[in-house]
């Protein structure tokens, strides 16, 4: 989970509250994030709507970006998002 380092120092510098798994031996993880800064601002600031829509947007771009920075065997899916109504996010990196 070496690779995941990078990341989740990040994620806890902007305060999501999240867990890091390791999913297979070859490199693949799973972030798991329980509580969302962003969409925590998109509520206060009135615009839970859009939430999902500009969640879906930077949160698929950004992880495929780390995604690229750990190496080209790994690949970013974004599984399940606070944002669209599900208990947490799930963002899962896996080699190809």
């Amino acid at each position: 989970m070496r690779s995941s380092n990078a990341l989740t120092t990040r994620l806890a510098l902007e305060g999501f509250k999240f867990k890091a798994d390791k999913t297979d031996n070859r490199g693949g993880f799973k972030i798991t994030i329980n509580e969302c800064p962003w969409h925590n601002l998109m509520i206060k600031s009135g615009r839970e709507k859009l939430s999902g829509r500009v969640g879906t947007l930077i949160c698929n771009t950004e992880n495929s970006v780390w995604a690229s920075e750990f190496g080209e065997n790994i690949k970013f899916e974004l599984k399940d998002q606070i944002c669209r109504g599900s208990q947490s996010c799930i963002l899962q990196f896996k080699p190809s």
